[in-house]
């Protein structure tokens, strides 16, 4: 269901810009609709889209794409699952599972390094298969 939003994804950081730069509550909700067209039209079935100043937010039935909000998305596990700090500019809940990318102050090792550590002072376990080049 990931690869499905996967498009959504890619859109979003897009979109982000259009909705700071819409004015107005019509311009907003004219860019909404627009949006919810072209997603149902593409065969993504319905799709709510809200424009909320910078902050963009999709819902459709495999899940839930959010940009801008500075927030996890809603129902991530923040009491389990740690994460460093960092500022949320992407969020995805699908399927059971969520992504979220975050900006990080200092290099991709070091970045890779804290997450690492935060998470297994949390008492999760990293796998290793899924670490990637960065391990």
């Amino acid at each position: 269901m990931i690869r499905r939003l996967a498009p959504l994804a890619a859109a979003l950081a897009g979109l982000a810009m259009v909705a700071s730069g819409c004015a107005d509550d019509v311009a907003d909700k004219a860019t909404e609709k627009s949006i919810e067209k072209s997603l149902e039209d593409a065969g993504g079935g319905d799709a709510d889209v809200d424009i909320d100043d910078d902050k963009v937010k999709i819902e459709t039935s495999d899940g839930t794409v959010e940009a801008g909000s500075g927030e996890l998305p809603d129902g991530f596990p923040a009491d389990d699952v740690p994460v460093v700090d960092g500022e949320v500019v992407l969020g995805i809940a699908a399927g059971g599972g969520f992504q979220v990318s975050l900006t990080y102050d200092g290099s991709p090792a070091d970045a890779y390094a804290d997450a690492e550590s935060t998470l297994t002072e949390a008492g999760l376990t990293v796998d290793e298969a899924m670490a990637g080049e960065n391990s």
